[in-house]
């Protein structure tokens, strides 16, 4: 039995290959998972842990997908169910979006809500620049009020840099070898 996941992680495009990863947590009773990509068929499943307190095990998946002239779908199954991810064009910058609690600190406050979707729709708005934010149009790239939590072009691709805590700018200083940064007024 599946109790997580599938949880798709990017990471990354070189040679306009889209690199994707798969987590998947089962029981650790349940045979190896088979996760089956159409245009690659199944994929290599790696056993990450082996959780004993809680009867679990945990996998780890990793595929390329080939990034073609338009935006396509990829099909995946996992243990036979069916599922699907996007690929943008080539030279197209991915839009990702993570949020959690679907914005609610309690779940109880999602009974006093119309649309117990609503932030969702409004990130969907705010993706295809329908939607704005004090005036600005923000499109496929970043986070509308974290900065940074965006895309950036490097000289060999892009990468996305997401750093929403003052602990995480601090480790992406040191990544990208900037520590001047930490002392620099205009980042505090």
């Amino acid at each position: 039995m599946v109790k997580l996941g599938p949880v798709l992680k990017f990471l990354g495009c070189q040679n306009d290959t889209w690199g994707v990863s798969a987590l998947v947590v089962t029981d650790a009773a349940d045979a190896v998972p088979v996760l089956a990509v159409a245009e690659l068929g199944p994929t290599q499943a790696v056993q990450l842990a082996h959780l004993a307190h809680t009867g679990s095990a945990v996998w780890r998946f990793d595929f390329a997908i080939a990034q073609t002239a338009a935006r396509h779908t990829v099909a995946y199954t996992l243990n036979g169910v069916p599922s699907a991810l996007q690929v943008p064009a080539k030279g197209v910058q991915p839009a990702l979006a993570y949020a959690s609690c679907n914005g609610f600190s309690d779940p109880k406050l999602m009974k006093q809500v119309k649309d117990k979707n609503a932030l969702w729709a409004r990130m969907a708005r705010l993706h295809d620049g329908v939607d704005t934010i004090r005036g600005r149009k923000f499109g496929r790239s970043g986070h509308p009020s974290v900065v940074p939590s965006q895309m950036f072009q490097t000289a060999d691709g892009w990468v996305f840099v997401m750093a929403q805590m003052p602990k995480f700018w601090m480790l992406l200083i040191d990544a990208i070898g900037a520590p001047h940064l930490k002392d620099d007024a205009r980042f505090a």
